[in-house]
């Protein structure tokens, strides 16, 4: 998986009742229920009675069989490899807690256009790609859909926008905190600054939601939430643009924003870690909670 080849286990019994399993053996590959697979790794294996390679697992990265290469060493990015008749889709995913990830990828199959694919908001977006291989930029936790082949006109299509012009909300920050059963805790509190609502001097058994309120008098095109703890729903003049449940915190508001005066509300939901604690508590470190930013516009 730190290499970034694809495989499957598969059991013994394979080889033992292949006519249940639909093992089927070709040249330079075999298949397993409809799967194929160019090697079989077996540790301290040396030979097998078909054409298949079998190998231990420090020979597996000499045969170059893996979809793509990576310009650096990446041990925490795990990709999928999709094909379809009419395209390809990879889905790239940095599994570190918290380092950012930035690698080229260069693939193997040769490609034409590239589509970043926005499943929240069900949009196409272009990606730079030179026919070989992209930038690839990941932050912790963060994931990303890349289809290569022409757009679907049945997908909501949208041009890559870049934004050069960014400001940092400073508030002040209205907040209302509303706990996991739906009693209200609190309302109306203005925060000078963003801070761990969980901190021992103010709510450190709070479990639900925190809702920010604010106001921009410019029209923003995206907002960063910079830190949150743990998902966030940002609206912009009462309408909902967009839920992250992980970071890079970023989502588009430019279609609900407004010239003049914009009203932003950022509504955090945290774990049910410190309201409920259990057995473990005492000994467990526990993340802080709600929105700690820095929030910036991108306009």
């Amino acid at each position: 998986m730190e290499h970034q080849i694809d495989f499957d286990f598969i059991c013994a019994d394979v080889f033992a009742d292949p006519e249940r399993f639909k093992l089927k053996v070709d040249n330079d590959s075999f298949s397993v229920n409809g799967e194929t697979y160019k090697a079989l790794v077996v540790p301290d294996a040396e030979r097998n009675n078909f054409n298949v390679p079998v190998l231990t697992a420090d020979e597996i990265k000499e045969l170059g069989i893996n979809d793509i290469r990576t310009s650096t060493y990446e041990k925490n990015l795990r990709y999928y490899h999709y094909r379809r008749e009419d395209c390809d889709i990879y889905m790239f995913f940095n599994e570190a807690p918290y380092q950012t990830l930035e690698t080229t990828i260069q693939f193997n199959e040769k490609y034409t256009n590239a589509y970043i694919y926005d499943a929240f908001a069900n949009k196409l977006m272009s990606c730079p790609f030179d026919g070989v291989s992209l930038d690839l930029k990941l932050s912790a936790y963060e994931s990303v859909i890349i289809i290569f082949g022409e757009a679907n006109e049945t997908i909501l299509s949208a041009a890559t926008v870049c934004h050069t012009e960014t400001a940092a909300v400073m508030g002040p920050w209205s907040l209302t905190l509303i706990d996991y059963l739906g009693n209200t805790i609190a309302e109306d509190i203005i925060l000078n600054n963003l801070v761990n609502i969980n901190s021992h001097d103010l709510y450190p058994d709070f479990s639900g939601t925190m809702s920010y309120k604010t106001c921009v008098y410019k029209k923003p095109a995206s907002i960063d939430l910079g830190e949150v703890f743990e998902t966030a729903e940002v609206f912009i003049n009462n309408k909902s643009a967009g839920v992250k449940i992980a970071p890079p915190y970023i989502i588009d508001i430019s279609e609900y924003a407004a010239d003049g005066e914009n009203k932003i509300e950022i509504k955090v939901v945290n774990t049910l870690g410190p309201a409920i604690r259990d057995i473990f508590a005492s000994s467990r470190a526990y993340e802080p909670a709600g929105l700690l930013g820095p929030v910036i516009i991108h306009y």
